[in-house]
């Protein structure tokens, strides 16, 4: 699934798949991350030989890039590939999509998130939400800082959590029961796929 306002920048295919938790798997959430820098520098990374890879990028203009085809790819974004660590590994890497927000450099690392940004941010994630695990959108339920799952200083107070919580809930609240059920049904079917 391709989200319709990014365009692709895959990773390279090797930086995909976890021990015994192969790609791809069922999505429950979001891991938000901050680049500390520009897309540039953040992209040679995705690229390189390091052990990091991410299912998007949001640049600070509002460009999305995807960096996986399938959504449900394990993306090395939380913790150190093959550890066994129960937050990082089961949680963060395997069933959370992690989004990396442009910005927030070396003396600058709580730069919020600019407008465009965040546009495309809630943009990505409501899309995102329709083909995940039904849940409402909540702290430590869908939505986790890189440093609560690992230690880092990610994303560094860069996220307004209370406004995008609240956009997405306000999203959820408006749909009738049979929209609702419609929801849960068509991600079902995709996490049955």
């Amino acid at each position: 699934m391709i989200f319709p306002q990014a365009s692709l920048d895959l990773a390279p295919a090797q930086k995909q798949g976890y021990g015994f938790y192969p790609s791809p798997q069922t999505k429950e959430g979001f891991v938000l991350h901050s680049m500390v820098g520009s897309y540039p520098g953040a992209r040679s990374r995705l690229m390189g030989s390091d052990t990091a890879s991410w299912h998007f990028s949001v640049l600070v203009d509002g460009q999305v890039y995807q960096h996986f085809e399938d959504i449900g790819a394990v993306a090395w974004h939380c913790g150190v590939v093959g550890d066994a660590d129960t937050l990082t590994a089961a949680v963060g890497n395997v069933s959370l999509i992690g989004i990396e927000h442009e910005g927030g450099g070396p003396g600058n690392h709580s730069e919020p998130l600019t407008e465009a940004q965040y546009e495309a941010t809630l943009g990505l994630q409501r899309w995102c939400l329709q083909f995940m695990v039904a849940k409402p959108p909540g702290l430590w339920s869908t939505h986790f800082a890189h440093g609560w799952l690992s230690s880092t200083a990610c994303p560094s107070g860069r996220i307004p959590w209370k406004r995008l919580l609240a956009d997405l809930q306000e999203d959820d609240m408006t749909l009738d029961e049979s929209q609702r059920l419609e929801r849960i049904e068509t991600r079902l079917e995709e996490m049955i796929k």
